[in-house]
């Protein structure tokens, strides 16, 4: 099973290790805890992110919606992915999610 471990930032959060599919549901229960805890994080920063797959994606398309406005440092196998889907504008765009 691939895990990663995220880390509290100022005004933001690091995720690090592997975000894969056989990992992502826990990933993604953590992250809906952080952010129901109280204002969302302003950003998630990738750089530890040492492998992923298409789930990554879909979990950074999520926190997106529950308002996240930043992603920073997201690896080049989940840009390329990003990219071939064409979302670069739900990837930026900060009013994602907003009504």
């Amino acid at each position: 099973m691939s895990q990663c471990t995220i880390q509290p930032l100022a005004d933001g959060l690091r995720i690090e290790g592997q975000l894969r599919i056989d990992g992502i549901v826990a990933a993604l229960r953590d992250l809906q805890a952080r952010f129901a805890a109280g204002d969302p994080p302003s950003f998630v920063d990738l750089g530890g992110v040492s492998g992923s797959d298409s789930s990554a994606v879909a979990l950074m398309l999520e926190l997106r919606r529950m308002g996240l406005r930043e992603i920073r440092n997201m690896p080049r196998g989940m840009q390329d992915i990003v990219n071939a889907c064409q979302l670069e504008g739900l990837m930026q765009d900060d009013s994602f999610g907003k009504d």
